[in-house]
C-alpha cells in the first residue's frame, strides 16, 4: 500500500518536475517538428515544461500552463518555412522570439512560439 501511495505521490508531481519558462521570453527547445490534422505546424518537445506568466503580469491572458508537450509553431517569413521544412518530420531546434497564450480559435495549443529560427537539434 505505501508503494502505490508512493508512486501516485510521484505521478502527481510529474508537471512540477517540468522546466518553467515566461511568456514573452526569448528561448529555445528540441523536438520533433510535425504537421498536424488540419495543417497546423508544431513541435513536440523532448521534455515537457512549465510556462508562466511574467511577474506583474496580471491581464489574464497568460495563464500558467504545465505539462507542456506540444506546442504550434507561429511563422511569418518564408525562410521560417523554409527551414520547417528541411527539418518536418525529424528532431530540430527552434528558437522562439516569444512564448505566447492561445487567445484566438486559430490557436491549436495552449502555448504557441512565434519563430525567429529553426536549425538542427546540435546547432545553436
Amino acid at each position: 500500500m505505501k508503494r502505490l501511495f508512493a508512486l501516485l505521490l510521484l505521478c502527481a508531481s510529474l508537471p512540477a518536475l517540468a522546466y518553467e519558462y515566461k511568456y514573452g521570453e526569448w528561448v529555445a527547445f528540441t523536438g520533433r517538428l510535425q504537421t498536424m490534422r488540419g495543417g497546423w505546424m508544431a513541435i513536440v518537445l523532448d521534455k515537457p515544461i512549465t510556462v508562466v506568466p511574467k511577474p506583474g503580469d496580471d491581464d489574464g491572458i497568460d495563464t500558467p500552463e504545465t505539462g507542456v508537450r506540444m506546442m504550434q509553431l507561429a511563422m511569418s517569413s518564408p525562410e521560417n518555412f523554409r527551414q520547417y521544412r528541411q527539418f518536418k518530420g525529424r528532431m530540430a531546434r527552434v528558437q522562439c522570439e516569444t512564448l505566447f497564450h492561445s487567445i484566438t480559435a486559430h490557436h491549436q495549443t495552449p502555448v504557441l512560439c512565434s519563430v525567429a529560427r529553426i536549425s538542427a537539434p546540435d546547432r545553436p
